[in-house]
């Protein structure tokens, strides 16, 4: 079996839903995968240092919001006998996994792998 990391890079987070501040409104930020929410919004600037004096309290928002990482994929041809797999290695408690619309399964349990 051949391994990638094609799909760690190229990541884009957005808020999608919930009570999202007028600063991150329609706003799209580059991605780091694996990586979380926080550290992205950090590294592009948009909120302070969780990890600081009272911030964290603060930023209590994040986690009411609704958060949508997305990418561009560029599929070769698959050989016909070719079994091509996708491995999140973790994902947040409660997810959706769509490819060009189509729902391809949701998760409710960040301890584990998902194929």
């Amino acid at each position: 079996m051949k391994t990638s990391t094609y799909l760690r890079n190229g990541w884009t987070l957005r808020a999608v839903a919930g009570p999202i501040p007028s600063h991150l409104q329609n706003v799209t930020v580059p991605a780091t995968v694996p990586g979380s929410v926080h550290t992205d919004l950090l590294t592009a600037g948009a909120i302070v240092d969780p990890y600081l004096d009272e911030n964290e309290a603060a930023l209590r928002w994040t986690h009411d919001v609704t958060w949508r990482y997305e990418r561009t994929l560029h599929a070769a041809p698959a050989d016909t006998d070719e079994r091509v797999e996708v491995v999140f290695e973790g994902l947040d408690t409660i997810a959706a996994i769509t490819l060009d619309g189509v729902d391809l399964g949701h998760t409710v349990n960040m301890h584990r792998s998902y194929r």
